[in-house]
C-alpha cells in the first residue's frame, strides 16, 4: 500500500537516512527542490530533441512522470518519489494540478484522476484505460507510488505550505536525539571548547545537545523555537578525524583537532551567529551563547582559530557542565 510521508525536523536530524531506510528495496526517484524548482521541472516539458541531424519538438519527462511510468509499467513493484527540501519550494506551484492524484482511496490509487495528455503519452496501456474506468490520457497514482519529502522546520518561511497540501501527507517528526550504533554514538568525535583558564574536551554528541538545551531554554537560555536546533549531522565528520580524536598520539589528535575545529567554525558558528542567536541578546545583563564582548562574526571567527574562548561562561557552566 502507498504511503505520502513528510520527514520534518531541525537541521541535521537525519531526515534523508529516514527516508532511505523506509525506501530500502523500492525503486527510488529522487529530486532536490529549490526556490526556482517549476512544474515544467517537476512533471516534464516540450523540448527540442536532434536525432540524425533532425530536430523536433518532444516531451522530456521529469522525476514525477519517470516514477509513474515506474510504477505503472509493474504494478507489483515499489516505486519511491522522494522529494529534498521540499519547503524550499512553491510546492502548490510545482505539483499545480497533480495536487488532486494526492488523494487516495481504499485501494491506494487516486480518487480524482487528471487530464495531462503529455504524461499519458509516456505510460502504455492500463487496465484503467482499456476498461473504460477513465479516459485514454487521464493519469492517477497507483498504490504502488509512494512519495515522501524532507522538510527543515527552520526552512519552511521560503515559501509556507497551505493546510490542504499538509493534510494529504503524514508528517514524522525526526527528534535531536542521538542515533547509536553498536560502538557507541554515530558522528561522534571529541570536540575541543577553549576557556579563559583551560580547554574542555567533551563529545559531539554531549556538545550539541548542551547548545540544544540553551536554544530553546525560556529561563536562562535563548528561548528560540526548536527550529533553531542542530542536530547530530548537522556536522558531518570524516571516520578519519573521529577515530583519530581520541587518539593517545598528541600530533595526530592534535591534526584532527584541527580539522574538527575549522568545520565547527566555518559552518556551527556561522549558523549560530546568524540565525540563532540574536544580535539584540548581545548585552552582558541577557543570556547569550557567546561572548558579550565579542562584537562581529570577524571578532568570532579569529578567536576561534587562535583557540580563545568564544561562548559565554553561562553557556560552559550551566549546559556544557551539567
Amino acid at each position: 500500500m502507498c504511503e505520502q510521508i513528510i520527514f520534518f525536523g531541525a537541521p541535521g536530524t537525519g531526515k534523508s537516512h529516514c527516508v532511505d531506510v523506509r525506501t530500502q528495496g523500492t525503486k527510488r526517484i529522487r529530486v532536490t527542490i529549490h526556490p526556482e524548482y517549476t512544474y515544467s521541472d517537476f512533471v516534464g516539458q516540450v523540448l527540442p530533441v536532434s536525432r540524425g541531424g533532425v530536430t523536433s519538438f518532444e516531451f522530456v519527462p521529469g522525476p514525477f512522470t519517470q516514477a509513474l511510468k515506474i510504477a505503472l509499467a509493474d504494478r507489483k513493484g515499489k516505486v519511491s518519489l522522494v522529494l529534498e527540501e521540499l519547503s524550499r519550494g512553491n510546492v502548490a506551484a510545482i505539483f499545480g494540478d497533480l495536487f488532486q492524484l494526492l488523494d487516495r482511496g481504499a485501494d491506494g490509487t487516486s480518487e480524482y484522476p487528471v487530464n495531462n495528455v503529455n504524461v499519458a503519452s509516456q505510460i502504455r496501456e492500463t487496465e484503467e484505460w482499456t476498461s473504460g474506468r477513465i479516459d485514454r490520457g487521464q493519469i492517477f497514482l497507483p498504490a504502488n507510488l509512494s512519495i515522501y519529502a524532507t522538510v527543515n522546520l527552520n526552512d519552511q518561511n521560503v515559501v509556507p505550505m497551505d493546510t490542504a497540501f499538509k493534510r494529504r501527507f503524514e508528517w514524522s517528526y525526526v527528534p535531536i536525539t542521538p542515533v547509536a550504533e553498536d560502538n557507541g554514538y554515530k558522528n561522534n568525535p571529541l570536540i575541543q571548547i577553549h576557556t579563559q583558564s583551560e580547554t574542555l574536551e567533551r563529545d559531539w554528541v554531549d556538545f550539541y545537545q548542551a547548545l540544544d538545551r540553551m536554544i530553546v531554554d525560556r529561563n536562562q537560555g535563548l528561548s528560540q523555537n526548536e527550529d533553531r536546533q542542530v542536530g547530530q549531522f548537522f556536522l558531518k565528520f570524516s571516520e578519519e578525524d573521529i577515530r583519530n580524536s581520541r587518539s593517545p598520539e598528541p600530533e595526530t589528535k592534535k591534526n584532527a583537532a584541527t580539522n574538527i575545529n575549522r568545520l565547527i567554525r566555518n559552518k556551527l558558528l556561522m549558523y549560530l551567529w546568524q540565525d540563532v542567536q540574536p544580535r539584540s541578546m548581545m548585552t552582558t545583563n541577557a543570556a547569550t551563547l557567546f561572548l558579550p564582548s565579542i562584537s562581529s562574526f570577524q571578532e568570532l571567527n579569529e578567536r576561534s582559530k587562535n583557540e580563545g574562548q568564544v561562548f559565554s561562561d553561562l553557556f560552559i557552566n550551566d549546559f556544557l557542565k551539567h
